[in-house]
């Protein structure tokens, strides 16, 4: 009988490496790639969670740019946002920095690690979201016995087209101190402030959006018959200080689909990334409807006919730009909740983005 030697830790990461292209993911550790034609697209929650627990075995936190955060991207092939999913183990503490690019962090999985922003340590709870903009100093923490899961936004495609990223790293060790008590953000930028506010910045250094407040929201409008014809139940997590958008360059957004619901069909511009916080369903793609016409002839031909994205809890799911679309709630007892990221601000700031429907 033969033995086989057990694999070494480069022969799995090798291993793991492979499988992660197979399932259109992308490694933070790999670098950062060039931006491709988008096309309708669903990323299912247990290949990237298998993928996640694998590397947490073999690719451990590290300290420098590329190893400082045991992230997996979702290969949206935009040429604005990045969005993966990061998973922090008990016990570790991802390297603090900062970088001149605002970043989202949407809890997916995991009650009690912590991000810390400027000094102000923010609790991450399932649902929340966590904002850090521009220049904040930034790093996350797992200080609870079980592995901590969130869904990563940043805007770090756009500052590369310019040739304009930046990134620093804390120069006292692996994390910053907490200099300031919970709660300290939405409190003192909440709707009873001290006039200053709007003179100290357009964002500030951290704001948490605790999922409760988000949920009691939402289920308040759903009962009051306040629905958007095109996405149902819609939120933005608006700045709060100016109460525009949440970053000058990307936005967030939650929707509810109530039971059996079925939205009308529209299409807008812009990159619009999606994560299935409750339910499933499906959204239907260029059904019956006439292709884009885009004016770079070198773009490959797009086909008219309807793609069925069929999403499930915790799955995540791409619309193309200028693409007919339109979502149906599976489930006829039980509503369906969809968190949402976009690059609609600087489309709109550019004159780029537009909108319609049925």
């Amino acid at each position: 009988m033969i033995s086989s030697a057990p694999k070494s830790n480069e022969e799995r990461l090798k291993a793991l490496n492979e499988k992660v292209r197979g399932l259109d993911l992308y490694a933070h550790w790999w670098g950062f790639g060039d931006s491709k034609y988008q096309q309708p697209q669903v990323w299912r929650w247990t290949d990237i969670y298998d993928c996640l627990l694998e590397a947490s075995e073999v690719m451990p936190v590290g300290t420098d740019f590329l190893t400082d955060r045991r992230s997996l991207l979702l290969n949206t092939k935009s040429a604005t946002l990045f969005m993966g999913f990061q998973m922090l183990l008990p016990g570790e503490s991802a390297q603090a920095h900062r970088h001149n690019f605002s970043a989202i962090r949407f809890v997916v999985q995991g009650s009690g690690a912590y991000s810390t922003a400027d000094g102000e340590k923010m609790i991450m709870e399932p649902g929340d979201l966590l904002t850090q903009p521009n220049w904040a100093w930034h790093d996350h923490n797992n200080r609870t016995n079980e592995p901590c899961i969130w869904l990563d936004g940043v805007e770090a495609r756009l500052s590369r087209v310019f040739q304009a990223a930046f990134h620093e790293t804390w120069p006292e060790g692996v994390t910053q101190p907490v200099a300031k008590p919970d709660g300290y953000s939405r409190r003192v930028y909440g709707p009873v402030r001290r006039q200053t506010v709007l003179r100290q910045g357009i964002h500030p250094p951290g704001f948490s959006y605790k999922w409760g407040n988000t949920l009691e929201t939402l289920k308040e409008l759903a009962g009051e018959g306040q629905v958007d014809p095109y996405d149902g139940v819609l939120l933005e997590y608006t700045n709060p200080i100016t109460g525009g958008h949440t970053f000058p360059i990307m936005t967030c957004t939650i929707q509810m689909l109530r039971p059996g619901e079925t939205t009308r069909r529209h299409r807008h511009t812009g990159t619009t990334l999606q994560h299935v916080v409750r339910g499933n369903g499906v959204t239907m793609v260029d059904e019956a409807v006439t292709p884009p016409q885009w004016v770079d002839p070198q773009e490959p031909v797009i086909s008219a006919a309807a793609v069925a994205l069929d999403w499930g809890e915790k799955d995540c799911f791409l619309v193309p730009s200028w693409r007919w679309h339109w979502y149906r709630n599976s489930s006829n007892t039980d509503p369906a909740i969809i968190f949402s990221m976009s690059d609609r601000p600087i489309l709109e700031s550019a004159g780029f983005y537009r909108e319609e429907g049925e």
